[in-house]
């Protein structure tokens, strides 16, 4: 068995498919890869034909904007912190391959306790009803878990939070 470093794996450089993905993506997006339980037509029409965005949208990047705003820090201040706070919180993307196939994404937070991951959270906006939980969003919430002990964290004790609030009161 391969043991993995989590600062080695952040520290990694990635690298984009070898494999041909359709739309000549270099990797799937952890998010679209959850879509798809949504609806996978729909995902298939956005890469295919393209997308604008909707002014529901622009609505939830702009609070998800101002919920999680942080300050950008350096990789090393990012691993020291992990490894030598009792609470440390931030985002950075995350992957794992799976048959050469790469999936990469940024979780909205996660917070750590001297070096374990123990909170990953995930913030979505509705305008519908905020207190139903989504397949979708599961599947993205718990790829993102799969990545970090992927990556060598020890996700033992991370527990999985989803926030969904509606779009109207939180404006």
């Amino acid at each position: 068995m391969n043991i993995i470093n989590w600062k080695d794996s952040l520290r990694k450089e990635v690298q984009p498919c070898q494999s041909k993905i359709r739309f000549d993506l270099s990797y799937v997006p952890i998010s679209h890869f959850a879509k798809q339980y949504f609806c996978e037509q729909q995902l298939d029409y956005e890469y295919s034909v393209g997308k604008e965005t909707s002014e529901k949208e622009i609505e939830g990047t702009f609070i998800h904007e101002e919920v999680f705003s942080a300050e950008e820090v350096d990789l090393e201040q990012i691993i020291d912190s992990i490894a030598n706070s009792r609470f440390y919180a931030c985002t950075f993307p995350l992957y794992f391959e799976i048959n050469e196939i790469l999936f990469c994404g940024t979780p909205d937070g996660i917070i750590y306790s001297k070096g374990k991951p123990i909170f990953l959270i995930e913030f979505k906006t509705t305008s519908g009803n905020p207190y139903a939980l989504y397949k979708n969003q599961t599947i993205q919430a718990e790829a993102y878990a799969f990545a970090l002990e992927n990556m060598g964290f020890d996700c033992n004790n991370l527990c999985i939070v989803i926030i969904s609030i509606d779009k109207l009161t939180a404006l």
